[in-house]
């Protein structure tokens, strides 16, 4: 009797410990579940991220391709910059820049007294001063203009001195010209000197005094 009482008393002590047996593996099986779960949720975000940082890679790859390309452009383009330098350097450098010269300073003619009429034989007698001429030139050329289209210009040869001053070699002083004037009054007379320095800026080629002038 005794042995059937132990048995049965075993019986229920086993069918008193079973059920929290199963609902400890039953919570077992849904943490497990719930772990499964969040396992799948963080692949998925591991997924998303590795096509995402895949995508920046390749974006960057090809920012970085069209980078090289550019610099690749830039660098051509400097090295046509320098050689078309160098080639302006070879230039400049083969040629020769004339250099600048400075016209000399015109000569200076005034009247040294006024214009005198002879009645006689009908001449003005013109006395002209001068000075900044070419030393001891022998080619002193004085041109004198009328007011009057219709006269011609008339040149007077004369010098100048050693010290350039303008001078008449027969008689060593200032010359005097011996002029025909218009038979008309109150005509103009222009008179400019030169001794034949050249002049580029002028359309003679010459370098000419200043102009002076006269009424008769």
């Amino acid at each position: 009797m005794k042995s059937q009482k132990s048995v049965s008393a075993k019986r229920s002590r086993r069918r008193s410990v079973s059920p929290p047996v199963v609902e400890e593996r039953l919570e077992s099986v849904d943490v497990l579940e719930i772990n499964l779960t969040d396992n799948e949720a963080v692949l998925r975000q591991i997924i998303s991220l590795q096509s995402t940082v895949s995508g920046l890679q390749d974006s960057l790859e090809k920012q970085v391709e069209n980078l090289r390309e550019k610099i690749g452009t830039v660098q051509k383009e400097v090295k046509n910059l320098q050689g078309n330098v160098t080639k302006i350097s070879t230039h400049l450098d083969s040629t020769q820049i004339p250099p600048i010269v400075t016209p000399p300073t015109p000569p200076v003619i005034g009247l040294s007294e006024n214009p005198s009429f002879n009645t006689t034989d009908g001449t003005l007698l013109v006395s002209v001063a001068g000075r900044g001429f070419r030393a001891s030139s022998d080619v002193v050329c004085i041109s004198i203009k009328c007011s009057d289209v219709a006269m011609p210009s008339r040149s007077y040869s004369f010098a100048a001195g050693p010290s350039g001053n303008l001078i008449d070699l027969k008689t060593g002083s200032s010359p005097q010209i011996v002029y025909q004037p218009d038979t008309l009054k109150g005509q103009t007379y222009y008179l400019a000197a030169t001794d034949e320095t050249p002049n580029a800026e002028d359309w003679t080629g010459k370098l000419w005094s200043n102009t002076i002038s006269f009424v008769w």
